[in-house]
């Protein structure tokens, strides 16, 4: 799980958020619910804010409090507007969130009821169910505030969502009346609801159990806690459960996608080679396509609902692999005969076959067919413009003859690809020889203060910044003479690794770039 904290215009949005998990890919996607916690408009319940949410997220839901504005001068419009922004950035960061934005609950309670109800009939995005609990939605209620409520009752409408509503029948502070009305008014405008009205219990009882009773007895009421399950069991009713049929969504057993921050997504596949999404406030960009187990195209629609562009970081086949999903992918001139090469169904297909376990079989028709579009050019300084987010790229030439990373200007953080990290594989004719590598290292070297993070785009997405300088020694050794030289097999292919490591390509001096070199080709 992790929780955040969003600072909207004048409000402050708490996220808790599921992690996903491979061994439950029925539930990467969850609904949402949003807590507006009462407190009269002068202040936001503690009581009824982040215990509220942390009940329904053991339910399962991806949960959001939100902390508007209150206080005796502001007026309830203020609020208004806060909720309002706060539903359009769970819309608009659907992905990141990881929620269905068709399955969004708002849950309020008190003053935070009217405003979940208000946010229910006129706002500029609705929700899709409302649970109110003891909500004060008539005009009058105002009054007694000394705030200026608007019109609820007489605004719902047929597109008012349904509503569960719990309230205790001797509630001195928001009298009945309120919930009867509203019940009333969705009942005349042909909108489901289900209310529960309990014998006893005092105003504000919250979940009505200990944990949120300020130690009052008064606010612990056995009959009146069962709302909880009831409005449980009431969003599974109009939403369904989590899918336990034997179905899954689509592409959730092929990929693991993790939010790195607000603009980068690190899509990884079973084989381990990752792709990243970089998304602006207009378009993104996918760069790289996994190895093709999979369809990625749907995984990355999941992702973002932006027009998006597909970019390579080389042409090898665990990066163009997932290529034949997509029409028009940009790749460096240098390697586009390698991407068609590498983008074989049949090379992948034996690939991937070798890596599974003895007895299995993979099944053809999961494996992206060889890519049958249009190569579109990338070249050294190429800008993407996302919208607020450039994406540029450089150059690297080594492990390929087209090898390219991408810097993502505003986050100062650079995608090396396999252009340069613990295993740097210079290899064959399709690789620069090394004398040419470490100019186009020292050369990207360059622009070292435009970043501070560095992507990879196999093992942990973010990694050590020191490759680049270690690669850079490691030519000079190469080419002096004075490496390891440590002879290793790859491929079928005998070949040298520049630096001692360890199993998992771990250097024996601490350090973290290496490259594994054919002598045949590196001179």
């Amino acid at each position: 799980m992790r929780t955040f904290v969003e600072k909207l215009t004048n409000a402050t949005l708490t996220g808790y958020i599921h992690g996903k998990s491979g061994e439950m890919p029925n539930v990467d996607i969850r609904p949402a619910v949003l807590v507006f916690p009462g407190g009269g408009y002068m202040f936001c319940s503690d009581r009824e804010g982040e215990p509220v949410a942390l009940a329904y997220l053991a339910e399962g839901y991806n949960t959001f409090v939100l902390r508007y504005s209150v206080g005796k001068n502001e007026p309830c419009q203020k609020a208004f507007e806060d909720a309002n922004e706060a539903i359009a950035y769970l819309h608009n960061n659907e992905a990141e969130l990881n929620i269905d934005k068709d399955k969004i609950a708002v849950i309020g309670f008190s003053a935070g009821g009217h405003l979940a109800a208000w946010l229910s009939v006129s706002g500029a995005v609705r929700p899709n169910a409302a649970v109110l609990g003891y909500p004060c939605v008539l005009k009058e209620c105002g009054d007694t505030l000394g705030k200026e409520f608007p019109e609820i009752i007489g605004n719902v409408d047929k597109n008012t969502p349904p509503a569960f509503i719990f309230s205790t029948r001797n509630d001195d502070v928001v009298p009945i009346e309120n919930s009867l009305k509203y019940i009333n008014a969705l009942a005349q405008a042909g909108v489901g609801f289900e209310t529960h009205i309990y014998a006893k219990g005092t105003h504000g009882l919250s979940l009505a159990k200990p944990l949120t009773s300020s130690g009052g007895a008064v606010m612990v009421n056995e009959d009146a806690a069962g709302w909880f399950t009831l409005s449980v069991k009431w969003l599974k009713g109009i939403w369904g459960d989590f899918p336990a049929d034997g179905t899954q969504p689509p592409n959730m057993n092929w990929f693991v996608s993790t939010p790195l921050n607000k603009y980068v997504v690190h899509i990884c596949d079973k084989t381990g080679v990752a792709a990243f999404l970089v998304k602006g406030k207009e378009r993104a960009l996918l760069i790289d396509t996994c190895m093709g187990l999979g369809d990625i195209k749907a995984e990355v629609e999941n992702l973002t609902k932006l027009p998006y562009e597909v970019a390579l970081t080389h042409g090898h086949l665990d990066h163009v692999g997932g290529a034949g999903c997509f029409s028009k992918v940009c790749v460096n001139g240098n390697d586009v005969l390698l991407a068609k090469e590498h983008s074989s169904f049949e090379m992948r297909y034996e690939s991937l076959k070798r890596g599974m376990p003895q007895g299995v079989e993979l099944p053809e028709n999961v494996v992206t067919p060889a890519f049958n579009g249009e190569f579109l050019p990338l070249n050294d300084g190429q800008v993407f413009d996302l919208g607020g987010v450039m994406v540029e790229a450089i150059a690297l030439r080594g492990h390929t003859k087209g090898s390219m990373c991408f810097l993502i200007r505003e986050q100062r953080a650079v995608l090396y690809g396999d252009a340069c990290n613990v295993n740097t594989l210079i290899m064959d004719g399709n690789a620069e020889n090394i004398s040419a590598y470490r100019d186009n290292l020292i050369k990207f070297k360059e622009r070292d203060g435009d970043y501070d993070t560095v992507y990879y785009s196999h093992g942990p997405a973010i990694g050590p910044r020191g490759c680049l300088d270690d690669n850079i020694e490691l030519c000079v050794k190469i080419l002096e003479g004075t490496d390891d030289a440590v002879q290793t097999e790859i491929f079928g292919q005998i070949m040298f690794r520049a630096a001692a490591a360890d199993d998992n390509y771990r250097r024996l001096d601490g350090k973290h770039g290496n490259i594994v070199y054919n002598k045949a080709n590196a001179f």
